[in-house]
């Protein structure tokens, strides 16, 4: 099956225009194919022209800026804290590379601190006015003095390079090297090696009095407004955050070395502001949801982008508002979907890595009658001798399963289930699967291959015949094809 693109652009608006209508999100959304535009659309009360709150003082940012000063000699993996934030107790044990992997020990001085004194003094407050105040108090700037005030004397809550941090513990502690590092503000960092290399003219510094909806109780969206004065704070739009996607996944900031080993996932960690999810590389650049809500896709295996900006904190909503970030992962679905065809297949065997991913295979509900499931197949080979279990994956994610019958000492070799993802079929990779499983017996002294078939699952059987299978026995319901091998 070729790959249509006009029909990929109808299937892709009917699939976004179904999660709309689902989850209704306030956002803007814009897909690319190898860099060339694909769709462009807007949902709820979003526009395309609209402009959106961000901030610097994000994962990605700073890794981003961290990685172009190591590019430049001015910062360096192994450099300790203590050549940057000398006035800090614990600067000497401390590298930037634990900065970076969010590994540094140190307490969290949001929640570990803030947060804990202030819910001591807010018993008269509504729950609504909480809710405000923690967001508020989330998106504010903290200064390195007051976070110091805070934490600066804490003892470390773990040896630096052994446990991985969640909250604000890290972040004004990277971004403080950066500034002092590049001998600049963040923003002016920014804007000289990210926003003004990209294009992106439309990056205005400051919040622009934007009003944002903030999550209360899974269910009522609450009016906030971000503080104005926070010098990481900006505004753009989405032809900016489009040069920025097509910027960072098109070789335009880091050099390949960097880009590499920032999303080489076996490598580092993966909270250098590129995460890994479904097979794409993602960053987000929304401040812990309280100040807007900004993600670039990008699918290497396919070549599939995508950026949604939202006006909406980008968190989970259970109930009638819906969420911006089950509308995110409906796109991702509908991205590998459309656009995952036979490009460099791998046949791999069952292991940790891919066992979420092969588990989660599924086959049409008419299917069902003549293929068990995957997590039938896989439990039934692992309670059972001489089968091996083979992944099949594309772009990174698993796309089909392979159950082989493999006993030497009886020279019996079958095939005995040929699984592809309801979404991936009719594209050629069952066709690269039994190949490699033709290929594969062989190498293991096979002379004669068999495979059953349901008698009345015909295209299954115009498959098995397209590499050789044919008819041996017939049943009831079930016909047994084979190959005899040269």
């Amino acid at each position: 099956m070729a790959f249509d693109m006009t029909a990929a652009k109808e299937r892709l608006s009917s699939a976004l225009d179904c999660a709309a209508a689902e989850f209704k999100p306030n956002a803007v959304v814009s897909v690319f194919k190898d860099g060339a535009p694909v769709l462009r659309k807007s949902y709820g009360t979003a526009k395309e022209t609209d402009r959106f709150v961000m901030t610097l003082e994000c994962d990605i940012f700073l890794s981003l800026m961290a990685l172009l000063l190591i590019e430049r000699k001015k910062l360096r993996f192994s450099d300790k804290l203590s050549r940057y934030i000398p006035e800090y107790k614990h600067a000497g044990e401390i590298t930037v590379r634990n900065l970076m992997d969010k590994k540094t020990g140190i307490r969290d001085f949001f929640y570990g601190e803030i947060m804990r004194r202030t819910d001591k003094t807010d018993s008269g407050i509504s729950d609504e006015e909480r809710r405000l105040r923690d967001t508020s108090a989330s998106a504010k700037y903290y200064s390195i003095e007051e976070v110091l005030a805070l934490v600066g004397e804490a003892e470390l809550e773990a040896k630096p390079g052994t446990e991985e941090q969640w909250g604000m513990a890290t972040e004004p502690f990277l971004r403080t090297v950066i500034e002092r590092a590049a001998g600049k503000s963040l923003w002016e960092f920014a804007e000289e090696s990210i926003f003004r290399p990209l294009g992106m003219k439309n990056t205005r510094r400051g919040g622009a009095n934007i009003e944002y909806s903030v999550i209360f109780r899974n269910e009522k969206l609450l009016p906030f407004l971000p503080e104005q004065d926070n010098p990481y704070i900006f505004t753009t739009d989405l032809a900016d955050a489009e040069r920025l996607l097509l910027g960072l996944f098109g070789g335009k900031l880091l050099s390949e070395k960097s880009y590499s080993m920032a999303t080489d996932f076996r490598r580092v960690n993966e909270r250098w502001g590129f995460e890994h999810n479904d097979g794409f590389i993602n960053t987000c650049f929304y401040f812990y949801g309280a100040i807007g809500s900004g993600v670039l896709y990008h699918d290497p295996g396919t070549g599939a982008s995508a950026v949604v900006l939202s006006s909406e904190e980008g968190r989970y909503i259970i109930g009638s508002n819906g969420s911006s970030r089950f509308f995110r992962k409906e796109l991702r679905g509908a991205l590998s979907e459309i656009f995952t065809y036979p490009k460099n297949p791998k046949m791999v065997l069952y292991n940790k890595h891919n066992c979420i991913g092969a588990m989660n295979l599924e086959v049409a509900k008419e299917q069902l009658e003549f293929v068990d499931d995957a997590k039938t197949t896989i439990c039934y080979a692992a309670g059972y001798p001489h089968h091996k279990v083979f992944v099949e994956e594309e772009s990174g994610r698993a796309v089909g399963l392979l159950d082989l019958y493999v006993n030497k000492k009886k020279q019996q070799y079958e095939i005995s289930i040929v699984l592809i993802d309801k979404r991936y079929q009719h594209r050629g990779f069952g066709k690269v699967m039994l190949r490699f499983a033709v290929d594969y017996l062989k190498a293991q002294g096979a002379k004669r291959l068999t495979i059953g078939v349901n008698r009345f699952n015909i295209p299954a059987q115009r498959l098995y015949r397209s590499v050789g299978f044919t008819e041996d026995n017939v049943y009831e319901e079930g016909m047994m094809m084979s190959q005899t091998l040269e």
